[in-house]
């Protein structure tokens, strides 16, 4: 950690390498989750009240997938649709599913107002 503080690296600019199925796949993709879910929220704040539609957006590389996570005003309400590219690679649609599976879950234990300070399994 020391070693990207001083490059001044950020998580933002890391990607992960593996895909869902490793078994340290919590460990390694929960830090850039989090640090692109704190971006979201960030310029969510910052969005204009009374937009409609697309508030604001982030990404998250995995496995040389571009996961996208978008805050869109739906009337009155907030979701956040997750969706993926993959370009130059052949689509591997089971990682894919899974991989969105695990992003949603992992939205829902950071965003639920009934799980604030909670630390997920």
């Amino acid at each position: 950690m020391k070693d990207l503080k001083h490059n001044k690296i950020s998580l933002e600019m890391i990607a992960c390498g593996h895909d869902v199925d490793h078994p340290r796949f919590d460990e390694l993709v929960t830090p850039l989750f989090d640090a692109a879910f704190r971006r979201l929220i960030g310029d969510l704040v910052e969005a204009p009240k009374s937009t409609v539609g697309t508030l604001a957006s982030t990404e998250i590389m995995i496995a040389r997938v571009r996961y996208s996570i978008k805050a869109d005003s739906v009337g009155g309400w907030i979701k956040f649709p997750i969706s993926a590219l993959i370009v130059f690679e052949e689509e591997n649609r089971g990682v894919k599913s899974r991989t969105i599976a695990w992003l949603e879950n992992r939205l829902e234990l950071t965003a639920s107002p009934s799980l604030f300070g909670t630390k997920p399994n």
